[in-house]
């Protein structure tokens, strides 16, 4: 009954808010009249906090995003190695926002752009090489210098990679190419 009048009113204060409060983990852009302005932090706020002024009634708009390092595991991939052995990785990323501008205005869906950069990384990498070189060279460092590599433009970067589980697949078909 009263729902509406409540969601009236929390619109109303959103659209009259002049502050901005952006936390110590975080930072943020504004928007003035939909194009970028500045970037804020928690510490180049008002008496060196994270307490922002923003012109009210949706002049100014800020968006945040976290900016300490997160891990993220990706789906499971089906591979053929260069010698034909069918496998099955999973694999998990560090990683962490950089430049909270570029992560925000040059990508949407980031997480979903993440994933599919990442494991296209992993893909382009595990197959050009041998199942046996898989197991005994140290392939993360091009794993994750490939994932950077793709990333970067989006301000993310890649801290660690890791395999946490390489399987292999029993009745695999080897890929035809034409």
């Amino acid at each position: 009954m009263f729902q509406p009048i409540f969601d009236a009113l929390i619109y109303f204060w959103d659209f009259i808010q002049f502050w901005d409060i952006i936390y110590q983990y975080e930072e943020g852009i504004v928007l003035r009249l939909g194009n970028y302005n500045r970037r804020i932090t928690s510490k180049n706020g008002w008496f060196g906090t994270g307490f922002h002024l923003i012109w009210p009634l949706g002049i100014e708009y800020v968006l945040d995003h976290i900016t300490i390092p997160d891990t993220t595991a990706l789906n499971s991939q089906s591979l053929t190695t260069s010698d034909g052995v069918g496998i099955t990785v999973e694999v998990v990323v560090k990683f962490r926002v950089f430049v909270v501008e570029d992560y925000l205005l040059k990508v949407t869906d980031q997480e979903a752009a993440f994933a599919d950069i990442a494991a296209a990384a992993v893909s382009d990498v595990v197959t050009i090489i041998t199942y046996e070189d898989l197991l005994t060279v140290d392939i993360l460092a091009d794993i994750k210098t490939e994932m950077q590599k793709n990333i970067i433009p989006y301000g993310i970067e890649i801290q660690t990679v890791a395999f946490r589980t390489i399987r292999i697949i029993n009745d695999a078909v080897p890929l035809i190419s034409t």
